[in-house]
């Protein structure tokens, strides 16, 4: 198996949550992903997800499509408690 483009590891000082992108493959200087935000989340987690996410845009781009190809890349935090959902509205009869 080959390495990634960029696999780039940090821990945030403050709250110890560490964090990981990983970059599988640039097409086209492009790459697309999304981010895994659980706890216990690690690199090599990342680094499945991200190389998943190039054979999956592999699969969408067939010739005569508009899809424009690109890699695949993904993001992944240890850390929940920065994210905040806001309660629904309640929606009036």
């Amino acid at each position: 198996m080959r390495a990634p483009y960029l696999q780039v590891t940090w821990t945030d000082a403050a709250t110890g949550a560490s964090g990981h992108v990983v970059i599988d493959t640039l097409i086209g200087g492009l790459a697309a992903g999304g981010i895994r935000m659980r706890p216990g989340c690690t690199v090599a987690e990342v680094a499945d997800l991200a190389r998943a996410m190039t054979r999956k845009d592999a699969i969408a781009c067939q010739e005569g499509s508009r899809h424009r190809p690109v890699g695949g890349a993904k993001g992944g935090s240890t850390s929940i408690r920065s994210i905040h959902v806001p309660p629904r509205a309640s929606r009036a009869s």
